[in-house]
Parts: C-alpha cells; sequence; structure tokens
C-alpha cells in the first residue's frame, strides 16, 4: 500500500524545495539579506505543519536513518554510531549554537587553499564557516556531499542526517573504524586516534 504522507514528504523535500530554491537564486543571490532569508524560509519548510504531524523525535531520526549506513562491520550497530555522533556533538547549555569552525573564514587554511570555501564565505559570510545541528555536519562537509540549501537550514536535525550518513559512510568507516567510540572520534577528527597512535609507534 502506497504511503502517501512519505511520498509527499519526498515529494516536497526532493523536486518543490529544490525548484523554489532555485528560482529565488535565480533573482540574485550573494549577500543580499533578504534573498537568503527567502532561501532559510524555502529551505527549512517541512510538511509536520502542512500534515499537522507531530515533528520526529531524535530516537526516531536515528531509527529512520540508521539502516542508510552500510556496509558495517559485524563490530558496529548503525543505531549506536549515530547515537554516539550526537552525544558527542549535541548541544547543550553551555554551547546552545552552531560552531564556528575559524579554518573556513577569512585568514583561515581552508579558507585560503579552497575556491570552494572562499565562493561559501563570500555567499553567507560567517554561517558558510559553521557547523550545524546536533550532529554538528560542517556546511562546507554538507556542500560537498550534495547539499544546496543555506547554512542554517542543517541546522535541523531532520535535514542534517541524511548528509551526516553520507559523510560517516564515505569518511569515518573507510578509515577504519568499527567501534561506535572509533566512529565518532574519525567523525569530529577525520582520522582516528588509534592510528595515529600507532603510526608514531612504528
Amino acid at each position: 500500500m502506497v504511503n502517501f504522507r512519505e511520498l509527499y514528504r519526498t515529494l516536497l523535500r526532493d523536486l518543490f524545495i529544490p525548484f523554489l530554491l532555485r528560482l529565488v537564486r535565480g533573482t540574485g543571490r550573494g549577500t543580499n539579506p533578504k534573498t537568503i532569508k527567502v532561501e532559510e524560509q524555502i529551505a527549512t519548510v517541512d510538511t509536520v505543519s502542512v500534515l499537522n504531524i507531530a515533528p520526529m523525535t531524535i530516537s526516531q531520526l536515528i531509527t529512520k536513518h540508521a539502516p542508510s549506513l552500510a556496509p558495517l562491520p559485524s563490530t558496529l550497530n548503525a543505531e549506536a554510531v549515530l547515537w554516539a555522533v550526537y552525544h558527542c556533538e549535541k548541544y547543550t547549555p553551555a554551547y546552545p549554537n552552531p560552531r564556528f569552525e575559524p579554518s573556513y573564514a577569512p585568514g583561515g587554511y581552508y579558507h585560503d587553499t579552497s575556491q570552494r570555501v572562499r565562493d561559501a564565505y563570500a555567499e553567507y559570510g560567517r554561517d558558510a564557516a559553521c557547523s550545524y545541528s546536533n550532529f554538528q555536519i560542517l556546511y562546507i562537509v554538507a556542500l560537498e556531499l550534495g547539499y544546496a540549501g543555506p547554512p542554517r537550514a542543517l541546522d535541523k536535525d531532520s535535514f542534517a542526517l541524511p548528509f551526516v550518513v553520507k559523510y560517516i559512510n564515505g569518511r569515518c568507516l573507510e578509515r577504519g573504524a568499527d567501534t561506535p567510540e572509533e566512529v565518532a572520534d574519525a567523525y569530529n577528527s577525520l582520522v582516528l586516534i588509534p592510528t595515529l597512535i600507532n603510526q608514531k609507534s612504528t
């Protein structure tokens, strides 16, 4: 039986919202705050309000996206992996806002060496040099993984998680992580601390 609610979500997310974003961008982008604001509003449209259904909890989101983590070594449980990243990266009362990454701002290494980073910063300013959501996915990383919206839309966990999963699949598991702790470590540092220790000892 067709799940019409899920079909509607998919059509809205994958077809209608990207179309509206392209339409807005065709009117002029750059650092025009009005254009950026419209982009953010469009990108964060959700069927929650349209269909009058409760937003998904973090537990439901993790359960939904965990099957996309594959292939996994036998030592890893997909949900445990996402929970490990969540607990390492989530917002807290002490750190309630997107994390600013100076390396992606003017004067920083990645800004000075990457045209993609410079273009993103020219378009969105400081927002382009931040990590978002309770999984702290870096905007530039999300762009590399196919994200096409404005930075602040990623602060919604439901928007961020598909790119978090892609990031873990492509950049953490392939580095040899085989425990949730190692995945969380590789997710944040891009390398495995045990691997570095082994390299230093040889």
